[in-house]
C-alpha cells in the first residue's frame, strides 16, 4: 500500500526535491544501503591494501635489519673516511625514520605488534650505528674543557631561574 501525498513543510537542507509522505521502505532505504555498500566495498579494498603495504614493509624492514646486523660486525674494520660519510648518512636516515615512526603512531599503524617489534628493532640497529660511527669519527678530537668561571655563571643562573620558578608556582 503506497500512499503519496505531497507536503507543504519549510526545508531544513535549501534542496529543490519535493518530499512525499511514502510507506514503501525500499524506496525509503535504498539510497542508504546503496552509500553502506559502497562503504564496504571501499573499506575492504583498503584493508587488504593496507595489508600488503604492511606485509612488504615487514618484508623490507627484516632485510634492512639483516643488513644493518652485518654493518655492525663490520663497523670497526671501516676508515675514519668513511665512517664520516657514513655518520652523515645514518643521522639522515634516522631523521627520517624518526618522522614515519611519529606519523605512524598518530594513525595505529603499530596494531601488529609483530612489525612494531622489529620497527623499533631496526631504529635499535640504526642508533647503535650512529653511536659506533660517532666514536669512530670523533675519537681523535681534542676535547677543551670548560672554563670554571663560565661554569660557575651557568651554575648561578640555573639557580637563580629555578628559584624563580619556585617563586611563580607557590
Amino acid at each position: 500500500m503506497q500512499i503519496k501525498k505531497k507536503c507543504n513543510f519549510v526545508p531544513i537542507f535549501r534542496t529543490k526535491l519535493p518530499m512525499y509522505l511514502t510507506l514503501n521502505i525500499q524506496n525509503i532505504t535504498q539510497p542508504v544501503i546503496k552509500e553502506t555498500r559502497l562503504v564496504s566495498f571501499f573499506t575492504g579494498v583498503l584493508e587488504r591494501f593496507s595489508n600488503r603495504l604492511i606485509k612488504r614493509y615487514f618484508l623490507h624492514i627484516n632485510t634492512l635489519i639483516f643488513t644493518l646486523e652485518g654493518v655492525l660486525q663490520r663497523i670497526d674494520e671501516i676508515d675514519k673516511l668513511q665512517a664520516e660519510k657514513g655518520l652523515r648518512e645514518i643521522e639522515k636516515a634516522i631523521k627520517v625514520f624518526d618522522k614515519m615512526n611519529s606519523d605512524w603512531k598518530k594513525i595505529n599503524y603499530f596494531d601488529n605488534k609483530e612489525f612494531e617489534t622489529n620497527y623499533n628493532y631496526m631504529l635499535q640497529c640504526l642508533y647503535t650505528i650512529e653511536s659506533r660511527l660517532h666514536k669512530k669519527v670523533y675519537s681523535s678530537k681534542s676535547f677543551e674543557k670548560t672554563p670554571e668561571d663560565i661554569r660557575t655563571g651557568i651554575m648561578r643562573m640555573n639557580a637563580l631561574y629555578t628559584q624563580k620558578l619556585l617563586l611563580n608556582d607557590i
